[in-house]
């Protein structure tokens, strides 16, 4: 799944999550782990998984193993080792299908191609002055108007330019508003499209134990525990958005139509000065700065974990944990590793 944050990608993660799809929570693994890519499969795959132990939101347990993935595959780099440990957890839990949620591998998505060219990809899209409002209400992420369009234009950017290639088995486009307003319509069409099973339930997904979970860990995801509302979409017209609509129109105007989004105030975007690109960059600092300070410091030490390893391996310092995640990697005989048996072509879709 590609496209950019805050365009309900969890809202749809879940509802796959209960028919035939493992749709774990986002990892980041390709991104935060570029600087690391070169490094030797062990430890590769030791630090995947240290990462995974961090995560926010859990991925199921025994769902991944460093020794289990050394055992089958993900040698040929980072991008093939990522789609490993998917390929690995939905067969150990027996999921025919599995779906990422990494949306800024929309930037990574020559390296996937590379590892794994029998991906389907699926385009999630959402119309940016309501992703702009969104961001500028959560407690992470940019908050300047100008800086949030800029994001989405290279993020649909980079999308549309990979569909345009056509190397991909199934690229499927899916918008938030179609979503939300026709939940059972576009869900079905999108199980044909990707070819794996639909079931009702997963309109209902907001009953699901783990969307309550979710829901109840950060005011990121307070919506995932309530059922689908169309009440988010256009919150943007409102009159008092105005002046903060202008500022993502003047960059995306150009941008937004190819996705049946109009502007409402402007025709054409416009070209920035560098002085103005600076204040935007600044005003977005600050306003990110001022969104910190007013974040729960139990919750942000939550958040900060992962960032702590990462730290560590860009400085060299393998964590201990690390080393014997390596060890034991090196020590396994494999039979264990090796129980949920080798990974092979047995007409599963990878999302």
């Amino acid at each position: 799944m590609i496209g950019t944050q805050r365009s309900g990608s969890n809202l749809l993660r879940l509802m796959l999550a209960q028919g035939p799809v493992f749709a774990p929570p986002s990892a980041h693994l390709l991104r935060d782990l570029q600087f690391f890519a070169d490094s030797e499969a062990p430890l590769l795959a030791a630090a995947m998984c240290e990462l995974l132990d961090r995560n926010v939101l859990a991925w199921p347990e025994g769902s991944y193993c460093a020794a289990r993935l050394l055992a089958q595959g993900g040698h040929a780099g980072l991008a093939d080792m990522v789609v490993t440990l998917y390929d690995s957890a939905a067969t150990r839990l027996g999921h025919p299908a599995w779906v990422c949620k990494c949306l800024e591998n929309v930037h990574h998505l020559g390296q996937i191609r590379g590892a794994a060219p029998e991906l389907s990809v699926l385009h999630l899209v959402r119309d940016p002055r309501d992703v702009a409002l969104s961001f500028s209400r959560a407690p992470i992420g940019p908050k300047e108007p100008h800086m949030i369009a800029f994001a989405w234009r290279a993020d649909q950017r980079a999308a549309l330019a990979a569909e345009r290639t056509g190397d991909w088995r199934r690229w499927v486009r899916v918008r938030y508003e179609d979503l939300v307003r026709n939940c059972d319509s576009v869900l079905q069409h999108l199980c044909r499209a990707l070819e794996i099973s639909f079931t009702p339930k997963m309109a209902n997904f907001n009953a699901s134990e783990e969307a309550v979970r979710t829901a109840s860990l950060s005011p990121l995801w307070t919506g995932l525990s309530s059922p689908v509302t169309t009440s988010r979409i256009g919150q943007f017209r409102q009159p008092r958005h105005r002046r903060f609509v202008i500022a993502v129109e003047d960059v995306l105007a150009d941008d937004m139509e190819e996705f049946g989004y109009r502007p409402l105030y402007r025709t054409r975007s416009r070209n920035h000065s560098a002085a103005e690109l600076s204040q935007f960059v600044a005003r977005d600092e600050a306003l990110r700065r001022q969104a910190a300070g007013a974040r729960d410091p139990r919750r942000e030490a939550v958040f900060n974990r992962r960032e702590h390893l990462l730290s560590q391996l860009r400085l060299g310092n393998l964590n201990p944990i690390i080393t014997r995640s390596i060890a034991a990697c090196h020590a396994e005989d494999g039979r264990r590793a090796l129980s949920a048996g080798p990974i092979t072509d047995d007409g599963r879709h990878q999302l």
